[in-house]
């Protein structure tokens, strides 16, 4: 099988679209790997060669090749349409990277990331039912973190899905920025809330999430999202829209509350950490963790770990004042019930249901080795 052509392309996409991936992985010297349910599947034998990878730059960025594309930047976030083989319309996002190969210089790598248009229900992303009071404050900030494709965005699509249907957490116009926007949120029908989705770092849209932040604050907005929370300039407009009394939900790369939590402070300048630092305690409301393990029956589940910021937590975070400090706390709140769930506990459900195994438990703390 080559890709030489336009059709041939199209082609393959829609072939890799059939096996349901999560990612596309189009990478220069290797074959196209697809991810499924956390396994990776080769679905060529040869390796894609440059002018081959050079036809897949083309179909989905038009005329601009590949190293066209990464003359401008080491990197690129885009989106993709395609009509799959039943004639139905699938988008995907698209990351495109520039490769330091050893075998092959001037390598490129596409990641494409199939998208479903309806969010998922709270259900279907395992959300407990005793967290969801807690993730729809009137004000302050709530952070989903993990790693990439752990599932944060699936979670926040699912919240916004059920108080748009439900009417009870907001009402108004709520404001999305993603880069690019996943779930067509603003098809959701509701009476209650209206959802507007926004491109950041887009040709035509915002070009960073602080700019995201200040362009919601003019639009009175009654919640807003922010895609990806990665500089200081976004963690200080979270914190401002925040402490001026809106709710904002962002995404973390982080492992766990109190990394992300460290993560957060360490964007501030040594000599404004303290000031930040009571700016983050003040107004983070929530923070969940998340990571996708692999069931018993071959599908994924969310573990989580959380903590809710109530007023006894704050008081002690204030007291802790260090960085280092606050995290031993957090730590320590995440085990108590009252306030948190560990990784641990979530994976020790997941064990006593019968729906991972034990290895997968016994990773995550959840029970010993007699």
């Amino acid at each position: 099988m080559s890709f030489r052509t336009s059709v041939d392309v199209n082609e393959a996409i829609r072939e890799a679209l059939l096996h349901k991936p999560s990612n596309i992985h189009i990478t220069v010297g290797h074959p196209i790997i697809l991810e499924i349910k956390g396994s990776l599947s080769r679905m060529t034998a040869s390796p894609i060669d440059q002018n081959e990878f050079e036809q897949f730059a083309r179909v989905i960025r038009g005329k601009e090749g590949a190293t066209s594309i990464l003359s401008q930047s080491s990197d690129y976030d885009g989106g993709f349409t395609i009509d799959d083989i039943a004639g139905n319309r699938r988008r995907l996002r698209v990351n495109m990277t520039a490769l330091n190969s050893v075998r092959h210089p001037g390598a490129a790598s596409f990641v494409m990331r199939p998208l479903d248009d309806m969010p998922p229900t709270l259900s279907q992303v395992g959300m407990p039912e005793e967290l969801i009071p807690y993730c729809y404050p009137k004000d302050g900030a709530v952070y989903v973190v993990g790693p990439t494709s752990s599932g944060k965005t699936s979670t926040f699509a699912a919240l916004f899905r059920y108080a748009a249907e439900t009417g009870n957490a907001y009402h108004g116009v709520m404001r999305c920025y993603e880069s690019p926007p996943e779930f067509a949120l603003d098809d959701l029908s509701s009476e209650h809330l209206i959802i507007d989705q926004v491109a950041v770092n887009d040709a035509w849209g915002l070009k960073t999430f602080a700019d995201a932040v200040r362009n919601a604050m003019r639009a009175h907005p009654c919640a807003i999202m922010i895609g990806e929370v990665r500089d200081l300039e976004t963690v200080q407009a979270i914190v401002e829209a925040a402490l001026t009394g809106h709710p904002v939900f962002g995404t973390v790369h982080a492992t766990n509350p109190t990394v992300a939590f460290q993560r957060l402070i360490t964007r501030y300048p040594a000599e404004i950490q303290s000031s930040g630092l009571y700016d983050l305690i003040s107004t983070t409301q929530l923070i969940i963790a998340q990571r996708l393990v692999k069931c018993l029956d071959g599908n994924l589940a969310a573990l989580r770990e959380w903590l809710i910021f109530d007023p006894s937590v704050r008081s002690k975070l204030y007291r802790a004042g260090s960085p280092g400090a606050v995290a031993e706390q957090m730590a320590v709140f995440i085990n108590n019930k009252d306030y948190g769930q560990s990784f641990a506990e979530s994976a020790r459900q997941l064990f006593e249901e019968g729906r991972i195994d034990e290895a997968t438990a016994l990773e995550y703390g959840a029970i010993t080795r007699p």
